[in-house]
């Protein structure tokens, strides 16, 4: 039998997946979401806001910090729009 031993150097976001043997961020846990009873819509944005955030899809996307600053600000004003604060 094989021992199979993961490096975890970092913190793992809840609900998301690593994998390697220095333990990549390889996407979101949605068996783990599905069962917590997050809806189809809600795990549909996580799914968006992940990519946004941890998969930077060109040299312009900025910083971490940045793309993690453009989520937060999209999500306070959906909460804006579903609470009627605007």
């Amino acid at each position: 039998m094989m021992n199979i031993f993961l490096m975890v150097l970092q913190d793992v976001p809840k609900y998301t997946m690593v994998a390697g043997e220095r333990a990549e961020l390889r996407g979101l846990n949605l068996v783990g979401l599905a069962r917590r009873g997050f809806s189809t819509a809600e795990i549909r944005n996580l799914k968006a806001a992940y990519r946004k955030i941890f998969m930077r899809a060109d040299a312009n996307a900025g910083s971490f910090e940045d793309r993690l600053a453009k989520v937060a600000m999209l999500l306070d004003f959906v909460l804006c729009v579903q609470y009627r604060i605007m």
